[in-house]
Order: structure tokens, then sequence, then C-alpha cells
């Protein structure tokens, strides 16, 4: 029902699932026996629930917490999440982050619904795709876009008042009940404001294809800036747990990724980091960001990127970048080889037109500290074409998410567990369908592989009589 796209109901394709034999057989049943609607919709309830020795032990499994009406204020959701950090005189990202590294060692849930959908993720999508040698030579050096986007929940955005406010009043001080436990109003990139829940997904832009590696789902209108490192970390942990031969090598995101906490976070992993200071300013149509200041180095003048600026007020070059000592060299941009590898100073390059520093061969340089703050000085400098190159791979987060949109799960449920499932599903059906394409680049070899899977069919249920 994933893989074609298919937006009805569950009983619309209960009744298609019936009068079609092959696409009955293709979705693994016998003619004839299809289950009804109902089993559909049960298939998603039951797997979020998980198998029966798991549910027996509960007092209410996830479906009963679900069900029915829950009464809150959505303003709450928010306050919760700022008063847990508050209580640690933290921000959102700094104590998720602490507490992720100190969580490093510890194993995941098994009975989790993320545990169990990573692992079929995994089983059914991602490791026959690394078989099929999809990834390629990048597996070992694998570069990762991150975003997130709002899955638009079947629930009512009014609520039921429980006081006697007027019907038309807003979300204020009386909570009101909704058939969702967690939406929020989110701010979708192109519809603009959608009640619903926030997903995040991760995927890696390899040789031309964008392959899902992780979906979660956060709580209402969460933002980036906290559900990049739980995504961030579980599939670390995914690929531990699996031993799949993946290794993260570059992370890369929009500015609701830019918080020092991640930066620092990233570091420790060994991943090195592609994101904006400050946002995009002509992306996010905002003023430009202010210039960072750095404690450690009190008579250096930032750029908005990062970049330092010579006395004059040139932003410097930089030279390269020791990873052994994490120093960075930037040097004066008037100084550089001639054509014969020898350095000289290009006065018509300097607003002066004078040598700072003619006692240097690198003319006016610095070496600036990585570990200082990852933030403002990243392993991959903002002023680099190599960093610029990489940041246009970021579109491969949003074509993800374009594509997710494609399969129209919007309001396709009113709870997000149970759009997660659907999600997840999402993300097999596009590792089944890229490990396809190969196989059909041309009409002949389309039609020659259909034949061939009509005919195993065929062989295997000969009362079949659906044309071909």
């Amino acid at each position: 029902m994933t893989l074609l796209h298919e937006t009805s109901s569950p009983d619309a394709w209960a009744r298609r699932l019936k009068g079609d034999d092959l696409l009955a057989l293709l979705a693994g049943f016998e003619p004839g026996q299809t289950p009804c609607g109902t089993a559909l919709r049960e298939f998603i309830i039951r797997y979020a629930d998980g198998p029966y020795a798991l549910r027996s032990q509960q007092d209410k499994p996830l479906s009963q917490r679900l069900r029915g009406q829950h009464e809150r204020r959505l303003s709450d959701t928010t306050k919760a999440r700022q008063a847990e950090a508050d209580r640690q005189g933290l921000s959102q990202s700094e104590a998720l982050c602490r507490r992720l590294l100190e969580e490093a060692n510890t194993s995941r849930d098994p009975h989790a619904l993320q545990t169990r959908l990573d692992d079929m993720l995994v089983e059914l999508g991602l490791r026959p795709t690394i078989e099929a040698g999809l990834v390629g030579d990048d597996a070992s050096h694998l570069i990762v876009e991150g975003d997130g986007t709002p899955l638009t929940t079947a629930a009512s955005p009014r609520g039921q008042h429980t006081c006697a406010c007027p019907p038309g009043s807003q979300d204020g001080d009386h909570p009101k009940r909704y058939t969702s436990g967690t939406a929020q109003w989110c701010c979708h990139p192109s519809r603009g404001w959608v009640f619903g829940d926030e997903s995040y997904t991760i995927s890696a832009h390899v040789n031309g294809r964008d392959l899902p590696l992780m979906t979660i789902m956060g709580t209402g209108n969460e933002s980036d800036y906290t559900l990049g490192p739980k995504a961030l970390d579980e599939l670390l942990k995914v690929i531990q747990a699996h031993a799949l031969s993946l290794d993260l090598d570059i992370f890369i995101g929009d500015g609701h990724h830019d918080t020092r906490p991640f930066y620092r976070y990233c570091r420790v992993k060994g991943i090195r980091t592609v994101i904006p200071l400050n946002g995009d300013a002509a992306e996010d149509a905002k003023p430009p960001p202010p210039h960072p200041h750095l404690d450690a180095y009190p008579d250096v003048v930032f750029d908005t990127d990062g970049t330092p600026l010579c006395p004059q007020g040139c932003r410097m070059r930089h030279e390269h970048y020791d990873r052994r000592a994490n120093t960075h060299l930037f040097t004066c941009p008037a100084t550089r080889r001639n054509g014969r590898g020898e350095w000289s100073f290009y006065p018509d390059e300097c607003p002066t037109g004078t040598d700072c520093c003619p006692d240097k061969l690198l003319g006016y340089s610095r070496s600036l500290k990585v570990d200082v703050n990852p933030r403002v000085l990243p392993e991959i400098p903002r002023c680099t074409p190599r960093y610029k190159t990489l940041y246009t791979e970021r579109t491969g987060a949003e074509r993800s998410n374009r594509v997710e949109d494609a399969y129209h799960l919007d309001r396709c449920t009113r709870h997000a567990p149970y759009g997660l499932v659907r999600l997840t599903f999402v993300n097999i059906a596009k590792h089944a369908r890229l490990r396809w394409l190969p196989r059909v680049d041309t009409v002949a070899a389309s039609r020659a592989l259909m034949q061939e899977v009509i005919a195993r069919l065929r062989a295997g249920n000969p009362t079949m009589t659906t044309p071909e």
C-alpha cells in the first residue's frame, strides 16, 4: 500500500486487494483470502503495541494510552521541555547533548517502538541496500544530512472546551480535550502552519541517490536543535548494534542545528559538521548574523561566518588545517605563492598597500584552535570551497522530505507513533525502489523483469487469472 502511494482508506485498499489477484499475490496474500480494512488498521496498532509478551507485562499498552481524548494545553509541552532544562541551569540542547554523551554506552530498549522500527528498517531496507553495493566506497566516509518536517495529524486542532469559554476562543489558561496527545502547531516550509507532529529524517546522498538512514518523531513542535542530536545518537547506536559497515564522517544541517552543544557532541563522536553560523540570512530572510567574539582570542575580529579578519579588515585566507593539533592556519589575504612557487606580497590587494608583517614569510597569520569553540571554528571552515560544495548537498534532506510528502501520509493517523510506523514503511519503500531502479534502466529491461515476476507468480498459483 505504501509502495504504490495508495492514499485511500484501508477499506478501499482492502476492496482493491480483493478484486486484483496479481496485486494480492504481490502483497503476500492468497487470492480470495485478503484481509479486510479493519485488519489492515489493526496491523499498525498491534505492531506499535509490540509482541504479546510485551503487552502482557503492561497495565496499558500504547494503543490504550493513545485512545480517547487527552486534556491538555498546547503550550504545556513546550514549557515542560524548557522547565527540564531550567532545573539544570542549561539550555535544552545542552542538557540533551550532555545526557546523550553520558548514556553513550547504554544499550537501546529492545521493546521500544523506535528500536523495533529501526531494526526493521535495517533488515528490510538498509542492509540489502549495502549488500547491493549502492552505498559504494563512500560507506567508510559517509556524508549525511538531517532535517525535520511536520506530519499533519488527522485529529482536530480545535479541541473541546473543558470550561465555559466561548467556542471561538484560543488555547489559553484552560485546558482542552484533544484526540491527539502530542500534536502542536508546526510551521511547514511550503504549506505554512499545520497541526501535527515534527518528524526528523537523516539521509545520505550517495552516487546521486538519497538513502534514508533514520527517522524519529518528536513531541509536537520540537525543533531541530534537539531532534538533530537525538536522531544522530540513535543512528550511531543502530550502526553499532547491527555492525553495519558505515562510518559517519560529515553531518550537514541548516541553521536550526547551530548550537554549541551540538558541535561539541559531534566533536566527541568524531563527526565533522557543515552548518551555517546563526542560520542562513538569505534563506531565512533574517538580518545578517552578528560578528562572533571569542574570549580566547580577544584581539581577533571575526566575520559573520567565523572567518578571522586581518588588521586592515580583510577576510584572511585559510591556508591549512592541522588535524593532529586541531589548529587552523589563516594567513594574509594579500600574500600568496606566485607562479614560481615563492611567497609574494601583492600590495594592490591590500587596502593600505603595505605588508603588516614584512619579517614573516606568510605575512600576518593566526593559528586558531578548533577546541576553543567548534561552533565558530569548525574543522571545515565556512570560507573554504570545500564547505560551500558540501553545503549544497544539504538539499538531499529536503528532497527526502519532499519524497515523504509524495506518499501523502498527512492526516493518515491521529497519533505520532502510528505516523512513525508509516514513515518507516516509506523509508523501506525508498530503499526497495532504489534497488529496483538499476534493474529497469530501460523499457525493455522493465518489461522483461515484469514478465519474470508474473511467470513466477503464476508458477506458484496456476489459478491466477488477472491479465498481465
